[in-house]
């Protein structure tokens, strides 16, 4: 048996390998920051660590033969990189897992925020070139928490990383968040106007960007815009080059963009022009472009009839369309038309219950998916579950004018079908919602209906 009495416990490596940051007598580097701040260490267990150090502290370069190196970055940064070679961690990019999103109001950012914002975008930088992987993605992951508890750091991010490709990752998730985040774009006003122009166009030029996201991008060219005119001939050519037209609201195309002047006249009337031939070509009529909403099928990924997710349904894979039009609420009495061209067994005629999400002025499918719909073969079913079976509606076939009112001036909802022409028929009697209704069908081919028209009865006027 060894005999270890009278030893001295010897310490683990983590803390014997902190002692040659932390005690000065091994320390025989001096590391000089861009900002004078003079970091001193141990040259091995740098080496140690990363091979970029390895190459300039015992290579062949002169550094070798020094005992004080400059270096490219701050002495913040340089501190806590050499805090993380010798300590496999630093206090600088600690994330506090679970931190709720701040409120709107905290998103004006303060100096000592920006600074520590360009500090971790810095050590990005450093971690990558002395070729330390886990921290570089330390870095990024603090920056992505930083970024989620105030989206309009964005713009700090933006700024700094624009001439930077070893900061991409950042930038790409700084443009996401700019892009699609409307808070962000409220309360980083004073941001947006100070935006370099290469800035804007990096953000405007989005290949992936929906028709929802296009209102936000011509927002945030307004706040940039603000009364400069040498601003507003930029933001015309990007205009002209990234934004559709012919994707915006006519009520947003007349109350926003003919005023700000960032459209010429005739790019508005075009815009109206298209829409207006668009709705003729799909649906028989033209659109009324001065009405508050366009009359279109907005295709949706998901069926929209049950709260399970499957579709209303079980004959055949049917997808199912909403009207883009506002949702009619209680008060209010809309009847609509609908014209069967083929395939009448697999189509569906209803509504589904209005949701939060926002389109311009349109609303999408509730998050609990709940409607009603109506078959040619007479079946009439609500969320799911068959309330009619044949013989007490109407039944209709291809050629078919299918006529449904959504009666909610009452307190009661009631839901009538008549085809063509015939009597009207009560389809179901159900509870007024105040999210409300948006008509909707559910076919095989996106072509076997069109919408002839669509009028408000009570009150009138749509």
């Amino acid at each position: 048996m060894s005999n270890t009495d009278g030893m001295k416990e010897e310490s683990p490596v983590e803390e014997a390998l902190s002692r040659f940051w932390k005690d000065e007598k091994f320390h025989d580097i001096k590391l000089k920051c861009t900002d004078g701040v003079i970091i001193a260490s141990n040259r091995y267990a740098l080496s140690f660590r990363s091979e970029v150090f390895e190459r300039m502290l015992l290579g062949h370069y002169k550094e070798s033969s020094s005992n004080e190196v400059e270096v490219q970055y701050t002495g913040k940064v340089m501190e806590a990189l050499v805090e993380y070679i010798h300590t496999d961690g630093t206090g600088l990019v600690t994330v506090t897992s679970g931190t709720k999103r701040k409120s709107p109001e905290c998103d004006k950012i303060s100096e000592e925020k920006k600074q520590e914002t360009i500090t971790m975008l810095s050590l990005m930088e450093a971690s990558h070139f002395y070729q330390l992987p886990k921290l570089h993605k330390k870095a990024f992951n603090a920056i992505v928490h930083s970024l989620n508890e105030m989206p309009t750091l964005s713009f700090i991010v933006l700024e700094t990383c624009q001439e930077s490709t070893i900061l991409e990752g950042a930038m790409t998730l700084a443009l996401t968040i700019v892009r699609t985040n409307q808070e962000c774009i409220k309360h980083g006003n004073t941001w947006v106007a100070a935006m370099k122009a290469t800035i804007l166009e990096e953000i405007v030029k989005d290949d992936t960007k929906t028709k929802r996201d296009q209102y936000l991008l011509f927002e945030i060219m307004l706040g940039w815009v603000g009364s400069d005119e040498e601003k507003k001939k930029y933001a015309q050519e990007l205009i002209q080059k990234h934004i559709c037209l012919d994707d915006l609201d006519p009520d947003f195309l007349t109350s926003t963009v003919l005023p700000s002047g960032l459209a010429t006249t005739q790019q508005v009337y075009n815009a109206f022009q298209a829409q207006a031939l668009y709705a003729k070509q799909k649906y028989g009529m033209l659109a009324r472009t001065t009405i508050a909403s366009t009359l279109d099928w907005t295709m949706t990924s998901t069926p929209v009839w049950t709260s399970s997710g499957t579709d209303i349904s079980s004959f055949g894979d049917l997808k199912t369309d909403l009207l883009n039009c506002p949702p009619i609420k209680p008060g209010k009495k809309v009847e609509w038309t609908i014209e069967i061209l083929k395939d009448a067994e697999n189509v569906w005629l209803g509504m589904v219950v209005a949701g939060k999400g926002q389109y311009g002025n349109k609303c999408a499918c509730h998050e609990r998916f709940v409607g009603v719909a109506y078959c040619g073969n007479g079946i009439v079913e609500f969320d799911g579950r068959t309330i009619r079976d044949g013989g007490r509606v109407s039944r209709f076939e291809s050629g078919s004018k299918v006529t449904l009112t959504w009666d909610a001036s009452t307190g009661k909802g009631r839901l009538d079908g008549s085809v063509d022409g015939g009597l009207a028929k009560n389809l179901l009697d159900i509870g007024n919602r105040k999210e409300g209704f948006i008509p909707a069908v559910s076919t095989r081919y996106p072509d076997s209906v069109r919408l002839l028209s669509i009028k408000e009865v009570w009150p009138f006027g749509f």
